[in-house]
C-alpha cells in the first residue's frame, strides 16, 4: 500500500496526531458541490455509529474564511461538527483527483486501503474495511485532464489527435470513455456553437435533445425492461452503472448561433442509435401536500421549502410544500423514507407536520420503444 505520514497534515486545521481510530476517511469536498455536503449528515451518523474506531475528516482547498461563511448560512451542517481541513494543498497533492467528492480510506498507520466515490460510504462497507476486506471496492478513476473548452473530436489532450480543422461541422455519439469526468458543456465553437456531453446517463442526452424534460425521476414513464438504461438500479453503485450504461455525444456547427439547431441534430442522432420515442403529457399524480404551523427555528433547523426540491430528486412520488409560512424541521428523511409513502408520512408526523394527499396534474415523459 501507499504510506502517508500522518504528521504531514499535523499543521492543518484538523490535527490527526492523537487520533487513534481503526479507520480514517478523508472526504474531499467543495462548497459549490451540493452533492458533496449533502453527505455530511451521513458522515456524522457513521462517526457516531462507529464511535472511537472511525474518524471522517472533511478536506477542501478553499480558504477558512470562505468555508466559515458557508457554514454560517447552513447552521444545520455546522452543528454536525465534522473534523475539517481547509486551505489544503498537501492532501490534494498526495491524492490527486479531477472531480468531487473524492474519498480516501486510510488505516491509522497511514496505509491507503481504497480510493472511492462517496457512494461507498455506508455501514456495511466500513465494517468490511475494519477487517481489511476492501477488494470489492471499485477504484475511482478520473485521471485524464480534459479541457472542455476545446472540442474533444477536433483537438484535445484527452483524444491526442487532430482529425480536422477547428471549423468543421460534425455530430458524433460517444461510448463511455474511461478516466474522464462526466461533463455537460454548451458554448462557442469557431463562429457557431458546440454541445459536448461525456460519460453521462442516457437520460441526460435526451434531456438535452428534447429540452425541457421533467426534473424528477418519478415523472418518467419507462418500461421495466428499459429502466436500468435511464435510472441507476438500487443494486449498483453509480460508478459501476455509469461504466456499463454511460454514453455521450458531441455536436458542433461553426455557422449556427441557434442552440435549437443543435438539439434538432441531437434528436436525429439519438434516433439512429436508440429505438425510443419521446412523448410528453400531463397526468394526475397523488401528491403529498405538506402544511404546518410556523414555529421559531431552534438549533440546526432546516428550511423545508428549500429542502423540498432535493426530496423530489430522491422520492418516488411528488412532494409539495403548500404552507403559507416558512416551515422548519430538525432532521431530513432517509432515502428509504422518500421511497415509501407510509414511511414518509410517519416522518412528517414525527416533525409535527400535517399533509394531505391530492391528485395534481403533473408533467410526465414517456419513453416508448419503436
Amino acid at each position: 500500500g501507499i504510506w502517508l505520514p500522518i504528521e504531514a497534515i499535523a499543521n492543518q486545521r484538523a490535527i490527526l496526531m492523537g487520533h487513534h481510530p481503526t479507520l480514517i476517511v478523508l472526504y474531499f469536498w467543495h462548497t459549490t458541490c451540493h452533492g458533496c455536503w449533502a453527505k455530511f449528515p451521513l458522515l456524522r451518523e457513521l462517526m457516531d455509529h462507529f464511535k472511537g474506531v472511525l474518524t471522517v475528516i472533511t478536506v477542501t482547498n478553499e480558504p477558512t474564511g470562505k468555508v466559515d461563511r458557508f457554514f454560517q448560512n447552513r447552521p444545520e451542517l455546522k452543528a454536525l461538527a465534522l473534523p475539517a481541513i481547509t486551505g489544503d494543498s498537501v492532501l490534494s497533492a498526495a491524492f490527486p483527483h479531477q472531480y468531487l467528492s473524492h474519498v480516501v480510506w486510510l488505516t491509522n498507520q497511514g496505509f491507503v486501503q481504497a480510493v472511492t466515490h462517496a457512494e461507498y460510504l455506508n455501514a456495511c462497507n466500513i465494517a468490511q474495511a475494519f477487517n481489511g476486506q476492501v477488494q470489492p471496492f471499485k477504484i475511482k478513476r478520473d485521471y485524464a485532464r480534459l479541457d472542455i473548452l476545446k472540442p474533444l473530436l477536433v483537438w484535445n489532450e484527452a483524444s491526442g489527435y487532430r482529425p480536422g480543422p477547428d471549423s468543421i461541422a460534425y455530430q458524433a455519439m460517444l461510448p463511455y470513455l474511461d478516466g474522464l469526468v462526466g461533463t455537460s458543456y454548451q458554448g462557442k465553437y469557431s463562429g457557431g456553437l458546440r454541445a459536448t456531453l461525456l460519460n453521462v446517463p442516457l437520460l441526460n442526452l435526451y434531456r438535452f435533445a428534447w429540452y425541457p424534460l421533467p426534473d424528477f425521476d418519478y415523472q418518467f414513464i419507462v418500461p421495466d425492461s428499459l429502466r436500468h438504461l435511464f435510472f441507476k438500479p438500487d443494486s449498483l453503485y453509480y460508478d459501476d452503472w455509469i461504466v456499463r450504461n454511460g454514453s455521450g455525444m458531441e455536436i458542433a456547427d461553426p455557422i449556427t448561433s441557434d442552440l435549437e439547431s443543435l438539439r434538432t441534430a441531437a434528436r436525429s442522432l439519438l434516433s439512429k442509435y436508440y429505438p425510443y420515442k419521446v412523448k410528453q403529457d400531463t397526468i394526475p399524480m397523488e401528491t403529498f401536500c405538506i402544511t404546518g404551523q410556523y414555529r421559531k427555528p431552534s438549533g440546526a433547523a432546516i428550511d423545508l421549502q428549500r429542502a423540498a426540491w432535493q426530496f423530489n430528486k430522491k422520492s418516488r412520488f411528488p412532494i409539495d410544500v403548500v404552507s403559507p409560512s416558512t416551515l422548519f424541521v430538525q432532521n431530513l428523511p432517509t432515502d428509504d423514507q422518500l421511497k415509501q409513502p407510509l414511511l414518509f408520512a410517519a416522518w412528517l408526523q414525527s416533525q409535527g407536520l400535517q399533509f394531505e394527499k391530492k391528485w395534481i396534474k403533473t408533467p410526465v415523459c414517456y419513453f416508448i420503444t419503436n
